[in-house]
C-alpha cells in the first residue's frame, strides 16, 4: 500500500499495483463489514464477553485504518500522513483503554511514573489529561515544544556531559528553531553502561550484584 501509492513513483509504471491496492481495500471493506455484523448476532445469541469486546475493539481500528487510507487516497495526501492519523487513532484507543488504570499502573510500577524526563504510556497520558481542555492549536504546539524539542535537547545535553558526543540536530533560540543536521544513523559509543542502568532502575541489579528480583527473573527465564 505505502509503496504503491508513494509520491515518488511513475503514475504509468504503478498504474496497474494502484488498482489491485484499490480492489483490496474495497474487498477488505467488505470482509470487515460481515466480521462486525457476524460478532453482532453472536452477542444476540450468545451475549457479551471479554473476547468478544476485545474483537469488536480490533475490529473498530481495522476499520478505521481503512477508512484513513480511503482518505488518504481521495485527498490525495501523504504516505506520513497516513501513519500519523492511524498513530492518533491509536493513542486514543490506549488512552480509553488505560485512562481509568493509570493510577493503578502508577502506584504498582513507580518507576513509569516518576521522574522528570522518564516518559512511558502513564506520563503521557497524564500529560494528555493535564492540557485536555486547551484548543487543539495550543495543545499540539505544547505537545512539539515540551515532548519533542525540550526531550531532544535534554538527551543531547545528557551525551555531550557524559560521552561528549554532540548529537544536537535542534537549535531554540529567542523563539526560533533552526535546524542544525538530518538525522542518520551515527557511530555511537557501547550500550552496555545504559543496560546496566537500566536494570538498576527497575531494581533487578544493585552494586552487589544480582538482587532478588533479578534472581527470580533468571530462574524464570
Amino acid at each position: 500500500m505505502l509503496i504503491c501509492f508513494a509520491g515518488n513513483t511513475d503514475a504509468g509504471e504503478w498504474r496497474w499495483p494502484r488498482i489491485l491496492v484499490a480492489v483490496w481495500l474495497g474487498q477488505n471493506i467488505f470482509l470487515v463489514m460481515s466480521a462486525i455484523l457476524r460478532l453482532i448476532k453472536y452477542v444476540n445469541i450468545y451475549s457479551l464477553s471479554e473476547l468478544r469486546v476485545a474483537a469488536a475493539v480490533w475490529m473498530a481500528l481495522v476499520a478505521a485504518g481503512l477508512v484513513l487510507i480511503l482518505f488518504r487516497l481521495l485527498l490525495r495526501q501523504s504516505n506520513k500522513w497516513l501513519i500519523n492519523a492511524n498513530l492518533v487513532v491509536l493513542l486514543a484507543v490506549l488512552h480509553l483503554r488505560f485512562g481509568g488504570l493509570l493510577e493503578r499502573i502508577a502506584n504498582e510500577l513507580p518507576v513509569l511514573a516518576n521522574g522528570d524526563f522518564l516518559r512511558s504510556l502513564v506520563t503521557e497520558l497524564r500529560f494528555l489529561d493535564k492540557y485536555a481542555a486547551e484548543p487543539l492549536e495550543t495543545l499540539l504546539a505544547r505537545i512539539v515544544r515540551q515532548r519533542v524539542l525540550d526531550r531532544h535537547l535534554w538527551v543531547a545535553i545528557q551525551k555531550f556531559r557524559g560521552p561528549g558526543d554532540y548529537t544536537f540536530l535542534l537549535e531554540s533560540d529567542d523563539g526560533r528553531v533552526r535546524l542544525r543536521q538530518k538525522d542518520g544513523p551515527v557511530l555511537t559509543n557501547p550500550r552496555l553502561s545504559s543496560a546496566v542502568a537500566f536494570l538498576e532502575d527497575i531494581h533487578l541489579l544493585s552494586s552487589s550484584g544480582t538482587t532478588p528480583a533479578g534472581l527470580r527473573c533468571l530462574a524464570a527465564a
